[in-house]
């Protein structure tokens, strides 16, 4: 509530706006930009990056951490839409942050350390929830579920209580490693979904790179017991261009999709659910800033193409599965802003004068009307998507502190070219900074 508090005091002193800002600096987590001077190079890569002199900012804006998650507050009654939304459930957040360090997860690094919500409050808020909102579906959000220590006893506790009133408990996609069968089989009790899994690419050295930390061996294990279990619809999330990909990464997609289905007929007929069906989902992989991939380009607009073709190809010969691709376009403007500067501000304007709305709708998305913002502002596109950074390069970021140090991230962005790949720091540190966040690592 701090941001709250010096609101209501800059208002009742009726000083100038610029004074809230300068205020409003001093708490824990909250940037200013207009109070930060940015000098560029003549390549357009930043000089530095410094407080205005006379704003007493601070020089790094650290982030401001939450660490009791079971006492934080939490929204007990929800605005209920008259239509129909993407999220037309209760959405109850168990744990916040993830330390399985996967190389391209920007809410993996930035949201560490893991801390979670006892059992006894999410219970308390999951049944306020109910009787509030009126929704049949409960998901039990984070960034990996499956790591939840009490996730057995939570779902079986869930599905009796909310079983009777056709209240469904789901979970969102799950890593291969830690699908636990019996949980999801109590959570499909009211209705039965696809079983989605996220092996992100399509072959253990790619896995390695990225450090996923999971076995095509885990995918068999995971999808053979769904199988015996009732499942026929599975689920599996890729990526498409992640650093050092090749044509052999990208068709071992179409092989894991293979070996999935040679799990569902290993299964005895009269054991295994009829009609199976498989999904493969491949976006395009985006850098992020606050990642060890901060680093990457990502590869050009015409590469993506061949390799989603390629791939398309691969999967058309086998029956049984159906394919979806992101567009690249999208991408690729994606890209631009997730590592973008100060500068993106005057072609985020000018595309908005020329007509673009709604771009995360493929049918109102304009390309052409980017490109030509991007034109009349003077700036390349491909500059802040497709170029591999130095080691050095100062970025955009480079006066906020997400966590994470630098160091750490350096050192996992030579390891991933390596192929080498870093434990979960659950089993001991990793030495990522979060230390230097009082009482954050427990």
């Amino acid at each position: 509530h701090d941001t709250i508090d010096v609101y209501r005091a800059w208002k009742a002193s009726g000083l100038p706006r610029e004074e809230y800002l300068r205020m409003a600096s001093k708490i824990p987590g909250v940037y200013v930009p207009s109070l930060y001077d940015v000098v560029y190079n003549e390549d357009g890569t930043i000089a530095s990056i410094a407080p205005k002199p006379g704003t007493d900012a601070p020089k790094t804006v650290y982030k401001a951490l939450v660490n009791d998650l079971t006492a934080a507050d939490y929204p007990e009654k929800l605005i209920v839409p008259y239509g129909e939304v993407v999220h037309n459930r209760i959405m109850l957040e168990i744990f916040r942050g993830c330390t399985r360090g996967c190389r391209f997860c920007q809410a993996g690094m930035i949201y560490r350390p893991v801390r979670e919500r006892s059992m006894q409050r999410l219970l308390e808020l999951a049944e306020k929830l109910v009787k509030a909102t009126g929704y049949d579906e409960i998901s039990l959000m984070s960034l990996s579920s499956g790591d939840y220590s009490c996730l057995p006893e939570l779902a079986r506790e869930m599905v009796a209580r909310y079983q009777e009133k056709r209240v469904k408990i789901s979970l969102p996609s799950q890593r291969i490693d830690t699908v636990l069968t019996d949980t999801l089989k109590e959570t499909q009790k009211v209705r039965k979904t696809a079983l989605t899994l996220a092996p992100e690419a399509g072959t253990q050295r790619l896995r390695d790179v990225i450090n996923k930390g999971v076995t095509e061996e885990d995918l068999v294990r995971s999808v053979t017991d769904a199988f015996e279990q009732g499942w026929s619809a599975v689920k599996l999330y890729f990526m498409i261009g992640l650093p050092t990909e090749t044509d052999e990464d990208v068709l071992g997609i179409a092989h894991l999709a293979e070996r999935v289905r040679e799990c569902y007929f290993a299964v005895p007929k009269q054991k295994r659910a009829p009609d199976l069906r498989i999904t493969v989902s491949a976006s395009v992989f985006v850098p992020k800033n606050f990642t060890p991939f901060q680093w990457a380009a990502q590869v050009e607009n015409t590469e993506v193409i061949r390799r989603q073709q390629l791939l398309r190809q691969a999967l058309s010969r086998i029956k049984g599965v159906e394919f979806k691709y992101h567009a690249m376009d999208l991408s690729f403007i994606e890209a631009v802003f997730a590592r973008g500067d100060r500068r993106l501000g005057e072609v985020l304007e000018r595309a908005w004068r020329l007509g673009c709305r709604f771009d995360g709708w493929s049918d109102q998305f304009r390309y052409d009307l980017w490109m030509q913002a991007f034109a009349q502002a003077g700036l390349d596109p491909a500059f802040y998507a497709s170029r591999e950074r130095p080691i050095d390069e100062i970025f955009p970021w480079e006066h906020l502190d997400a966590g994470v140090s630098r160091q750490f991230l350096q050192r996992e962005w030579e390891k991933a070219k390596k192929g080498e790949r870093t434990q979960d720091c659950r089993k001991g540190c990793v030495n990522c900074g979060m230390k230097r966040y009082e009482g954050a690592c427990r």
